[in-house]
C-alpha cells in the first residue's frame, strides 16, 4: 500500500512540472504565439475570398451569350424524325447550355415509344447533341379495331388504325390490361417476351423465302404459328430454333406453299403432317384441268 501511494505522489509530481514548464513557454512567446494565429486567420480569410471570387467569375462567364444554345444535333434516329426529337427535347435556341436540364430533357423525349435511350453532349460553347437509339417494330397485335405496335421486348411503341404500309408479324395472346404507350406490357408468362425475342432473331436470319405471318401465345405449351396457309405447332418454347428448321425444312421439301393443313414438332421423334383434304381435291381437279387443256 505504501508503494502505490509513493508511485501516485511521483506521477502527480511529474504532472505539475510539465504543466509548469508549459505555462512558461507560453508566457515566453505570448507575442509569438499571438501573430502565428494571426497569420493563419488572415489565410483562412483569403482562401475563402478567392473561392468566392472564383465562383462570382464562373457564374458571370455562364451567363454570357457565347454560351447561348445556337445549334441542336440529333444523331442515331432512323424512325422518329429530327424535327419531332428536337420539339420533344423542349430546348430552345439562345438558352443557356448550362442550365439544361439533361435529366428533364431525356424524359421528353422519352415520351415517344420508338426511343429507347437518349445521350446528351455539350459541344462547347453552343451547341448540344442529341444521340438517341430507337425500338425496332416487328410485332403487332390487333384489339378491336386499333393495332398495337411492339417491339421483341413487348415494349409498345404506338397504336395505329391500319398498318398497310408496314410488314410486322402478327402475334396474338399477348395482355394489354393496364397499357399504356411508350412503356412495356406486363405479361404474367414471361416466356412470352423470351420467345418473342428469339423468334425476332430467327425470323431476321431465315433465308428459306417463307415468312412467318402469324403467331399465338395464348398457350405457351401449345404455341402455334403460320406460315402461309399452314399451321406449325411447336408445343412449348423449348429448343425454337431447332423446331422451326425441322418444319421450314418440311415446308419445302413437301412444296406446301399452296396448300393447308398443320405440322406438329412439338414432341420428340418423327413430327405429324397433315394436309386438309380440300386441297388435295383442289390439286386433283387442277391436274385434270390441265390435262384436258393440253389435250
Amino acid at each position: 500500500m505504501v508503494e502505490k501511494k509513493k508511485n501516485g505522489k511521483s506521477i502527480s509530481s511529474s504532472k505539475e512540472r510539465n504543466e509548469q514548464h508549459y505555462g512558461e513557454y507560453l508566457l515566453k512567446n505570448k507575442e509569438k504565439l499571438i501573430k502565428k494565429r494571426k497569420k493563419k486567420r488572415l489565410k483562412n480569410k483569403l482562401m475563402l475570398l478567392f473561392v468566392l471570387l472564383v465562383a462570382i467569375g464562373i457564374y458571370i462567364s455562364l451567363k454570357q451569350e457565347i454560351f447561348n444554345l445556337n445549334s441542336i444535333t440529333v444523331s442515331g434516329n432512323k424512325i422518329v424524325k429530327t424535327d419531332e426529337i428536337k420539339m420533344l427535347a423542349n430546348v430552345r435556341i439562345g438558352d443557356n447550355i448550362f442550365m439544361l436540364k439533361d435529366k428533364e430533357i431525356k424524359g421528353n423525349i422519352l415520351i415517344n415509344g420508338y426511343i429507347k435511350s437518349v445521350t446528351i453532349k455539350r459541344k462547347f460553347p453552343d451547341e448540344i447533341i442529341l444521340s438517341v437509339e430507337e425500338r425496332n417494330a416487328f410485332y403487332y397485335e390487333k384489339i378491336g379495331d386499333v393495332f398495337y405496335i411492339l417491339d421483341k421486348e413487348c415494349y409498345v411503341l404506338e397504336s395505329k388504325s391500319n398498318i398497310n404500309s408496314l410488314n410486322l408479324l402478327e402475334v396474338k395472346g399477348l395482355d394489354f390490361e393496364g397499357m399504356v404507350i411508350g412503356e412495356k406490357l406486363k405479361q404474367e408468362d414471361i416466356r412470352k417476351e423470351s420467345f418473342l425475342s428469339e423468334l425476332e432473331g430467327l425470323v431476321k436470319i431465315n433465308t428459306s423465302g417463307h415468312e412467318i405471318v402469324e403467331v399465338d401465345l395464348s398457350d405457351m405449351n401449345n404455341i402455334n404459328l403460320n406460315i402461309g396457309k399452314f399451321n406449325i405447332r411447336l408445343g412449348s418454347e423449348e429448343n425454337l430454333k431447332e423446331k422451326l428448321n425441322k418444319a421450314i425444312n418440311i415446308y419445302l421439301e413437301k412444296d406446301l406453299e399452296n396448300l393447308s393443313g398443320y405440322i406438329e414438332v412439338g414432341f420428340e421423334g418423327n413430327p405429324v403432317i397433315y394436309i386438309n383434304e380440300t386441297n388435295e381435291e383442289t390439286n386433283e381437279e387442277s391436274t385434270e384441268k390441265k390435262e384436258n387443256d393440253t389435250n
